[in-house]
């Protein structure tokens, strides 16, 4: 079951901070957080570490360049702060894994609430591998991605991250309240008593959809060959290397992936075709 709390909108004066475009977020002790050249699985910068504790808010949030914003982060649902010393995890990684917000409720799930967002387009990314114990699964989703997936995440430390052991990906729209909500639960048939992990999450505002433009300059162009090879081939890499773009503009054929199928249509939108 998903949180729900009123949302409340209030009219920000043009002298408040500046509203988020991207951040990172560490669950956890609020004295240890990554350095900010850690990406995790997204873009590197400041990192922002928060108890997240039942019922608590967070305010002072900056974005991955230090700004500060008018963000408030909420958290409802999630009962245990745990920290794990995970024997594979070191460094920057530990940082981020071995700690984390835990539900064991399986009608109720640790519940995030980011409020005053700027509205469009974001790409969250949601850290939930319960530290040191691999057979713990998580059941991962956004309010804002449209058809609400759930996405199952768990597993032993792969010695990096991994999509679908250490986190999930997810599409987001935030509409004019500015709010967007990120969930991990129970996954279904599984232990309760074992719980469901939330270590943290970053988001990042997505530039508005041109497919094709894979440098984001606004145009297609000879100029987006490269980013279009890599995309296709190294999507982290593509991610790391372009943290103000969209991969989407790499999914020519709209079909959801981005694949050889998009290689045709890609060639066309340079050549007239």
């Amino acid at each position: 079951m998903r949180c729900h709390t009123s949302v409340l909108v209030f009219a920000l004066a043009s002298s408040s901070p500046l509203l988020a475009q991207s951040l990172n977020i560490a669950i956890g002790p609020p004295t240890i957080s990554p350095s900010s050249s850690y990406a995790g699985a997204g873009r590197p910068g400041v990192w922002n570490a928060i108890q997240a504790l039942h019922a608590s808010s967070a305010f002072g949030i900056v974005d991955v360049d230090g700004n500060a914003t008018s963000v408030r982060i909420r958290q409802i649902g999630g009962m245990i702060s745990r920290s794990t010393n995970d024997p594979g995890t070191s460094g920057d990684d530990e940082k981020l894994m071995d700690h984390c917000m835990v539900t064991t409720n399986p009608t109720l799930e640790t519940c995030i609430f980011i409020d005053f967002l700027e509205p469009g387009e974001y790409e969250a990314i949601v850290y939930a591998m319960m530290p040191a114990q691999p057979g713990v699964r998580a059941y991962v989703s956004s309010d804002e991605e449209p058809g609400f997936p759930r996405i199952i995440v768990g597993g032993a430390w792969p010695g990096q991250h991994q999509e679908l052991i250490t986190y999930s990906r997810h599409h987001c729209i935030v509409g004019p309240t500015g709010l967007l909500r990120l969930h991990s639960g129970i996954v279904p048939g599984d232990p309760a008593a074992l719980g469901a992990a939330m270590n943290g999450f970053q988001i990042r505002k997505l530039p508005p959809l041109l497919i094709g433009d894979l440098n984001c300059d606004g145009v297609v162009s000879v100029g987006d060959i490269a980013g279009f090879v890599l995309a296709l081939t190294d999507a982290p890499g593509y991610v790391a290397a372009n943290p103000a773009c969209n991969i989407d503009h790499a999914d020519i054929n709209n079909d959801g992936v981005v694949s050889v199928g998009d290689i045709a249509g890609f060639v066309a939108l340079l050549t007239g075709g």
